[in-house]
C-alpha cells in the first residue's frame, strides 16, 4: 500500500470515528434532554396532584362551612321561637296578675295590698 493509499485510509477512518462519535454525542444529549423532560413532567404531575387533592379540601371545608351555617340557621329560627314563646308566656303572666290584682280589688276595695306597678292608691 502506498503512503497516498494509507493516508486516505487513515483520514476515511478518522472521519467515521468522528462521525461515530457525533451521532454517540447527539443521541446521549438527547437522551438526557429526555430524562430531564421525565423528571419535569413528573414533578408537574406532581404538583398538580398536590393541587388537586388541595382544591378537593377546599371543597369538603366549603361543605363543611356551609352545613354549619344552615345548622346556625336552623338554630337561630329555633331560638326566635322560643324567644317568641317565652315572650306570650310572660305576657301571659302579666295580663294573669293583672286580672288577678283587679279581682282582688273588685272583692276587696279597701285593702292595701302593694301592686307590682306601683301603688294602688
Amino acid at each position: 500500500m502506498s503512503t497516498t493509499a494509507t493516508v486516505v485510509l487513515v483520514v476515511a477512518i478518522a472521519i467515521v470515528a468522528i462521525i461515530v462519535v457525533g451521532i454517540v454525542a447527539v443521541m446521549a444529549s438527547r437522551r438526557r434532554r429526555e430524562a430531564s423532560h421525565r423528571a419535569e413532567a413528573a414533578k408537574l404531575r406532581d404538583t398538580a396532584h398536590d393541587a388537586k387533592l388541595a382544591a378537593k379540601q377546599h371543597e369538603v371545608d366549603a361543605a363543611q362551612a356551609e352545613a354549619a351555617a344552615k345548622q346556625a340557621e336552623i338554630d337561630a329560627q329555633r331560638l326566635r321561637d322560643e324567644a317568641t314563646q317565652r315572650q306570650g308566656a310572660a305576657q301571659d303572666a302579666h295580663s294573669e296578675a293583672t286580672r288577678r290584682s283587679e279581682r282582688a280589688a273588685r272583692i276587696d276595695p279597701d285593702a292595701d295590698t302593694p301592686h307590682p306597678d306601683g301603688p294602688t292608691r
